[in-house]
This record gives C-alpha cells, structure tokens and sequence, in this order.
C-alpha cells in the first residue's frame, strides 16, 4: 500500500541485502566444507544467474582441473581456459588485480607480488597463500575470496577501525596482527583490542602477535572473551614491556590455548 511513497533507490537496496544473504549463505558453506566441490558449484550457479559469468566459469573450470591428473592432456587443456578466465576476471575485478597482495606462504609479512589464477584452488584462495585483510575490504569483488579456511590474514593497526564491524570476520581462522614500528626499529604500542573483541570473529584458530607488542588489556581479552575459546595456536613475542610479566602471561595463555608458541 506505501509502495508508491518509497524511493527506487529503497526497493535495489533491499533487492541488494537479499541478494548479499543469499551469497553470504553459500560462502558460509564453502567455508563449512573446504574440500566438497559441490558448494563453490552452486555458487557458481548463483554467479551464473547475477550476471558473473567469468568468475562462475573460473570457479567451475577450477573445480574441473583440480579431478584431473597432474599435467595430463585434460589437466592442461582447462589450465589454457582458466588463463583465459582469469583474463576476463583480471579486467572485472581491475584495479584489485594490478595492485600488489602479500600472497606467498612466510614467517612474516612477505613482499608483495601481483594476482595471478595460480593463487585460487578451486575459485578461492589457497591455503597457502596470505592477504592483507584492509585490502580486501577496500574492494568489493575480493570479498569473496575468504570463505576457504586456511589463508593467513594481515592485519595492521590502520586496518583495524573497519574491521572489528565486518562480517567477513567470521570466515577467517587465523591472523597475524602487524604493528607498526618506529624509525630505531622497536614495536610501536597498537591496540587491536577492538578487533579481538568483534563478535564476528568466531573462528579464529591462529593468532600471531609475535610482531605487535603485547599488552596487558589485549591478554585480558584474550584470556576473557568468549568467542576467541576457539583459538588453538597463539604466537607471542618478548618485546620486554616493562608493566607485563611475560612468564606470567605466557602461563596464563597456556591455561586457556591448546598451544602457545614463544621465543
């Protein structure tokens, strides 16, 4: 009956958050079961029917190598498609694909290299690989890649305001947080508690602060929020703070995590 009082902008927008929860829902599906195909096959059906049909094509030729025998003749013939896939993609999803991501498997933040098809397993992201969780947020068509458990998320300081509010937290099971650090090379003093404390974040099973330094209110969350229980390895460092006792807190972590990893 108010139909006609409400804007055009009003009925997209709505069309717009069903269409979100439509996808949210099968990406939390793919994130629940990483190693059936036949998730990233519906959503790539769903892709199909809202006007994507290069990633639905990325993602189905993806899924068909990965049955394929190591460089077999069907093995190469769908990686010339997927090269041509992923060309089409690299002009969608401009300018996420000519920047720069920390995707190779390291100890610390890696340098940057540039997005190739080789970085998705199956329409996603390797497990293997990193990305920088601020420049996912920064473009639309990126969020997306996270629904696969396993790829190690940078977080910096900077990142964090808008973060701790986003959804895509709950499809990440494990980060390392990155402080900054000052001209004499010590660890600036961030505060990520805002982040730890996101009730979006549900899955965590890593968490790497061997590169921030630690302080007393972030392992009062660490030790007190109910939702980080799922939280399986924690990395720290000895940054000798002078108002922690490292032995301390590294007992009283130990008390809680299944595995706490220190210098």
């Amino acid at each position: 009956m108010l139909a006609h009082l409400t804007p055009a902008w009003y009925d997209e927008a709505i069309r717009e958050d069903a269409r979100m929860s439509d996808a949210d829902a099968l990406l939390d599906a793919i994130f629940d079961h990483p190693d059936d195909d036949t998730p990233r096959l519906v959503y790539a059906d769903w892709l199909q029917e809202h006007g994507q049909e290069n990633y639905a094509e990325f993602i189905r030729l993806q899924c068909a190598a990965a049955r394929c025998e190591v460089w077999s003749d069907e093995a190469n013939d769908l990686w010339v498609r997927i090269g041509r896939a992923w060309n089409r993609l690299s002009d969608e999803w401009w300018p996420a694909t000519v920047e720069p991501w920390p995707l190779s498997e390291s100890e610390f933040k890696p340098d940057p290299v540039l997005l190739d098809a080789w970085h998705f397993d199956r329409g996603f992201l390797r497990r293997t690989v990193s990305v920088d969780l601020g420049q996912v947020l920064r473009y639309a068509a990126c969020r997306a890649w996270l629904p696969a458990p396993g790829p190690r998320v940078y977080v910096s300081n900077t990142d964090v305001p808008g973060l701790s509010a986003s959804p895509l937290l709950r499809r990440i099971t494990a980060i390392q947080l990155v402080a900054d650090w000052s001209d004499d090379g010590t660890v600036l003093s961030t505060d990520f508690n805002p982040l730890l404390r996101s009730h979006h974040l549900t899955r965590l099973e890593r968490l790497d602060l061997s590169h921030v330094l630690l302080q007393r209110s972030t392992v009062d969350v660490l030790l007190t929020a109910p939702h980080l229980k799922t939280i399986r390895t924690i990395e720290v460092g000895d940054h000798r703070r002078r108002d922690i006792d490292f032995e301390e807190v590294v007992l009283q972590l130990q008390g809680r995590f299944k595995r706490v990893i220190r210098p």
